[in-house]
């Protein structure tokens, strides 16, 4: 089995979009990488396979950077208790935009509700001119 070209990291503030790290062009300075791989909160799977390719490049230091970083203690209890924190701030977010989105519905209701209409109108006019004893 060949190794992969390419690790795609899905962005924490849009999943549809992701982050490409190409293990054929790592950059020197393992730090670049390990911090966009902690930003986005990447999968174990994506930091065994940055970590691989720079083993099979000879990058010893950089290969011993990246495991104490995966190995560390807490280093991923920490990932999802962040990556928790993030979740329940765009789930609120979310929610906001649905009660300020219902607002306005209600609001426009409401509107339309108190508008005068003309034939509404004029048929009250008829029915107290009629009740009146007018014509």
């Amino acid at each position: 089995m060949s190794p992969r070209n390419a690790v795609a990291v899905a962005l924490l503030n849009d999943p549809n979009e992701c982050v490409v790290v190409d293990l054929d062009a790592l950059p020197t300075d393992v730090e670049d990488v390990a911090s966009v791989l902690q930003a986005e909160l990447a999968p174990l799977e994506a930091w065994i396979e940055v970590t691989e390719a720079y083993l099979r490049r000879g990058d010893a230091r950089g290969f011993e950077t990246l495991m104490e970083m995966v190995c560390a203690p807490g280093a991923w209890t920490r990932a999802a208790t962040d990556g928790t924190r993030r979740a329940r701030e765009r789930t609120n977010e979310r929610t906001k935009a649905r009660e300020r989105l219902r607002d306005r519905a209600m609001m426009d209701r409401r509107a339309q509700w108190r508008r005068p209409n003309a034939v509404t109108d004029e048929t009250a006019r008829a029915d107290d001119d009629r009740d009146r004893g007018g014509v």
